[in-house]
């Protein structure tokens, strides 16, 4: 019996055709967010490893970022810091307790009544809120929290009735409030409880109470030692 050779067929193609590609899924990228990933949720189709390194490096820029606010070796006036709160184990203590909204509320506050004044003009603010509340004594009494200081009615800031004071506060104004509740303390309101705007020269009494100085378009003023001991004494 004769044995013919074996002959593997092909598809015959006409002429000047070629034969379909293998279908290869493609590489699609989305948006998650801000990042661009791969299917995978790679970035930029990174590997895994790549990926955790971008997510670590952006948990220590958080942190460090925290750290500046609640550090104490970033102060741009150091010729005009008189005093600093409480040291325990090395470590800042703050001089009166404030939560995270109230260190909000507070930088809302400084911005609404100095903005215009520049940074330390927004600092001098913020240590009359903070002296009213250790001080606890003339007008401000039985004020326990920087929410109270700065609702209290009457005797309170006139900023809370306008409508800026209600805006977000920013990152830099909210490392100033974070910086007189560590017990920063600037002239002329190291001392102060009181300030007001005048249209000339500051008046040496204000309802009884001696001018500090002035800055800018603020004048300052604080009570004596007898009538309010708890300013003078931290």
């Amino acid at each position: 019996m004769q044995k013919f050779p074996t002959v593997r067929l092909r598809a015959i193609l006409p002429r000047g055709s070629r034969a379909p590609a293998r279908r290869v899924r493609p590489r699609t990228l989305h948006r998650a967010g801000d990042r661009r990933t791969n299917g995978r949720g790679n970035p930029l189709g990174q590997p895994p490893r790549r990926r955790a390194m971008c997510f670590g490096a952006l948990a220590v820029f958080r942190i460090a970022r925290w750290a500046i606010v609640y550090g104490r070796d970033t102060y741009p006036f150091r010729d005009t810091r008189i005093g600093m709160g409480a040291e325990e184990g090395g470590k800042l203590v703050p001089v009166v307790r404030a939560t995270w909204n109230e260190i909000q509320l507070l930088a809302r506050l400084m911005r609404a009544e100095a903005e215009s004044e520049g940074r330390l003009g927004m600092l001098l603010v913020g240590n009359v809120a903070v002296n009213r509340l250790r001080g606890n004594c003339l007008d401000f009494r039985n004020i326990r929290t920087i929410t109270q200081v700065i609702f209290q009615s009457p005797g309170g800031f006139e900023a809370v009735r306008k409508g800026y004071f209600y805006q977000r506060a920013r990152w830099s104004e909210i490392q100033l409030a974070q910086r007189v509740v560590n017990g920063e303390r600037f002239w002329p309101a190291t001392y102060s409880l009181w300030f007001f705007k005048p249209w000339g020269g500051c008046p040496p009494q204000w309802y009884g109470q001696w001018n500090a100085g002035r800055y800018k378009s603020h004048c300052f003023y604080h009570p004596t030692y007898a009538s309010c001991p708890g300013v003078y004494k931290w």
